[in-house]
């Protein structure tokens, strides 16, 4: 009896939001603007990315919670990347490591080596 009565309701928002003005949208049919074409980076098997191709986009740290988003995906302190585990998720650095023990290092910012000064202009005067 229930169930009749919440397809009834639904039934009769259907038909009265069109009139109100609202658009019932399928949410199937949305598309995000800003996101690139499927063929624009290749697929790349989880087992398939080295260290060298690991890019670190964001890192998000809540209380009870850590994850870092690599290569657009989203990965926790525990997980496997490539051949690598992720140890450690920090304020801006996620600390890997691989089979044989060696540790890398990933960088969200990466720090200015060298201060480039520009070279003073000269006046003829």
């Amino acid at each position: 009896m229930l169930t009749q009565l919440k397809a009834k309701i639904v039934a009769i928002i259907m038909v009265i939001m069109p009139l109100m003005g609202a658009t019932v949208i399928n949410k199937s049919a949305l598309h995000d603007p800003t996101e690139p074409p499927p063929d624009f980076m290749p697929a790349v098997k989880n087992n398939e990315i080295s260290y060298r191709s690991m890019n670190l986009n964001a890192i998000f740290i809540k209380p009870n919670a850590r994850w870092a988003v690599i290569n657009g995906q989203v990965y926790h302190e525990g997980d496997a990347v490539g051949e690598y585990i992720i140890t450690n998720i920090h304020v801006d650095t996620v600390e890997l490591i691989d089979s044989a023990h060696n540790k890398e290092v990933l960088e969200l910012v990466t720090p200015i080596k060298k201060m480039v000064v520009p070279a003073k202009e000269s006046r003829d005067e």
